[in-house]
């Protein structure tokens, strides 16, 4: 899991103490619903601080800090919000049954497709809840809670379809290969490459293809590596470069 805390991100202190939640039914999924910053991942951190000084902001005093347990950007990092184990204040009533994980997309109302990295990313998140919360077996949409648009159509089909199958959707049959450039799997990719072969591997697993291997692409990568029960480092070694069917030599 690609964790940013509290401290990373800039985080003011809580203005009251968290409540623990005892015997959590399991996680709620939510999406910010505003419109994303442009840019890289760079943009995430301000966003969720703006997003903390929100909760505070509101005139009825509700909040005594940013109201999910974590949240989740584009790009798969997990940004500590209050944290496990803890009460969030993001589903009124259901705040005493199930933790709360923020996907940072939108906008509100419409239907934007998650990306793989953010599937990837709130499945990693999930995952501690149940580990550390600890939170029981269900995954609901906000929207399941309550009268409310949040998570959005595509979330909330991931959560009703996609999530029981180990946080990505099934895998569908595999298209008819792309013609592929020369040199594949002549080398590892990771963070920093470019060329032709990371082209052809954005194709495969999703992504925009721009030959250039960034966060999203990394994202993609350990979705992908997820999806195939591979180790998700995000790095397209011997394994991952064999399960696409070409085997470093």
């Amino acid at each position: 899991m690609e964790f940013v805390s509290r401290e990373q991100w800039g985080a003011l202190p809580p203005r009251g103490q968290y409540e623990v939640l005892h015997g959590a039914k399991g996680v709620a999924v939510h999406w910010y619903g505003g419109n994303t910053p442009a840019g890289g991942h760079e943009n995430c951190a301000p966003l969720v601080r703006a997003i903390q000084v929100g909760a505070f902001n509101r005139t009825d005093g509700m909040y005594s800090d940013i109201e999910y347990n974590f949240l989740v950007c584009e790009h798969g990092f997990v940004f500590g919000g209050r944290g496990s184990g803890v009460k969030p204040a993001a589903q009124a009533a259901a705040n005493a049954t199930y933790f709360a994980v923020c996907a940072l997309t939108g906008p509100s109302g419409g239907s934007t497709s998650p990306t793989p990295a953010l599937l990837a990313g709130l499945w990693d998140a999930i995952e501690e809840l149940r580990t550390t919360g600890p939170a029981g077996p269900e995954i609901v949409s906000h929207r399941d809670l309550m009268s409310t648009d949040c998570p959005g159509d595509a979330l909330a089909a991931w959560v009703r379809e996609g999530a029981p199958h180990g946080g990505l959707p099934p895998s569908p049959p595999p298209p008819a290969p792309a013609p592929a450039p020369g040199g594949l799997g002549t080398r590892q990719l990771h963070t920093g490459e470019s060329g032709a072969d990371v082209g052809w591997l954005q194709g495969q697993i999703g992504v925009p293809v721009d030959d250039s291997f960034g966060p999203v692409t990394q994202g993609g990568v350990m979705a992908w590596q997820k999806a195939h029960h591979l180790a998700n480092d995000g790095i397209v070694g011997p394994n991952t470069w064999r399960a696409l069917g070409h085997p470093m030599p």
